[in-house]
């Protein structure tokens, strides 16, 4: 009990967290008093390739929330010690796809980044943020393989209950 409690207590203060970040960057970005530029150039003057990769990271900033919003749900249930239940394996299910699109979203803005670095003749380097996405779409990946091995879990006691 005391690790599901953990569990949904983490998740939680991560979830208030990131909604800070969303609301720094919708709110405080526009009005200059927080900013969201990492160029030294002014947001009217970006280039196309800029906004593509700011849109791709609010996508991917998204999909990670509505993630941690289904994995918040999974960590209500376990506190109810329902393991098997149709909530749980949907909603794990559901956090572990928001979760692969968006490291395959961070992926692909990485990448892009990376390209147009080396087109623009920059010293394209090799850097551990490149981690992030990929362990962020490996865990989506694990929770969409847990959520089968709760479904075929459930069917098989739902079988056995019924023979008894």
């Amino acid at each position: 009990m005391a690790k599901n409690f953990i569990f949904k207590t983490l998740i939680d203060i991560l979830f208030i967290f990131q909604g800070f970040g969303i609301f720094g960057a919708f709110v405080l970005a526009p009005f200059g008093i927080a900013k969201i530029n990492q160029v030294n150039l002014a947001d009217n003057k970006w280039p196309t390739h800029f906004w593509i990769l700011l849109l791709l990271g609010i996508i991917a900033y998204i999909m990670f929330m509505i993630g941690i919003y289904h994995l918040r749900k999974v960590g209500r249930y376990l506190l109810s010690k329902r393991y098997f239940t149709v909530e749980i394996i949907s909603n794990l299910k559901r956090s572990g796809v928001f979760l692969i699109f968006s490291g395959v979203l961070g992926l692909m803005g990485f990448i892009i980044n990376w390209i147009l670095r080396l087109e623009a003749n920059y010293n394209a380097i090799y850097g551990t943020e490149i981690a992030l996405p990929f362990f962020i779409g490996i865990v989506g990946l694990f929770f969409v393989i847990q959520s089968e091995a709760l479904l075929f879990a459930k069917n098989f006691k739902e079988e056995n209950d019924l023979t008894i």
